[in-house]
């Protein structure tokens, strides 16, 4: 008599099976995708303090080699110099870098030594405006790690040499109040408008300012 093999079940996933590894993958990817997503966004905070903190030690490297502030002519504003527009970013990143593609007279007039207090890199994207981050950027600005058209960093100079510059925000930020009656001491401070490359005037903690990045706390 032929006896017949046992049955044997088949080596492969079930449907069931199958299913059941999805969706355990489906879970492990909704835990972690956050995570990840945290993680980047916190180093990208560190890159924007440490690239504007090395703004400000230009600034003052440029400071104890001159006597003075770069203040982007030859004639300084009354008062504090606020370089808050992407012309004004750039013309002082060209004084730091001594870049004389853009305006030679400019550079040669502010930094005659021809010497680089700031060493930094072509951003990343370089000729898409909107995409452009964490370097200078086509139009010569500095931009920050979210970048984009906003995504330049702001500054405040002592120009009047008073030791105070006005505090950009009114709560959370160190002294506040603008000069003589109030503001930072200190001769120069930058920040980061953040990942919503919008600004506040407000409470440093909340609104469009929380995500901000400031270099004097």
């Amino acid at each position: 008599m032929t006896l017949l093999p046992p049955n044997r079940r088949s080596s492969g996933f079930t449907l069931v099976e199958l299913l059941t590894v999805i969706a355990i993958i489906a879970v492990l990817i909704g835990i972690l995708v956050p995570t990840i997503n945290g993680a980047l966004e916190s180093a990208k905070r560190v890159q924007a303090k440490n690239d504007a903190l090395a703004i400000v030690t230009a600034i003052k490297g440029y400071y104890t080699e001159y006597g003075k502030y770069p203040t982007l002519s030859s004639t300084p504003p009354e008062g504090d110099l606020q370089i808050n527009s992407r012309d004004d970013n750039a013309k002082l990143m060209d004084i730091l870098r001594s870049n004389v593609s853009r305006d030679k007279k400019l550079v040669e007039d502010m930094n005659p030594r021809k010497i680089r207090f700031l060493e930094a890199q072509d951003a990343k994207n370089l000729g898409k405006e909107a995409k452009e981050r964490t370097g200078i950027g086509s139009k010569g600005q500095y931009l920050d790690p979210w970048g984009g058209a906003d995504g330049y960093y702001r500054l405040v100079i002592d120009a009047d040499y008073n030791n105070l510059v006005a505090n950009p925000y009114s709560a959370n930020a160190g002294t506040k109040g603008t000069p003589p009656d109030g503001g930072l001491s200190t001769g120069v401070i930058a920040w980061s408008l953040g990942r919503d490359g919008v600004g506040g005037k407000d409470d440093k903690n909340a609104g469009t300012a929380k995500d901000d990045v400031i270099t004097w706390q």
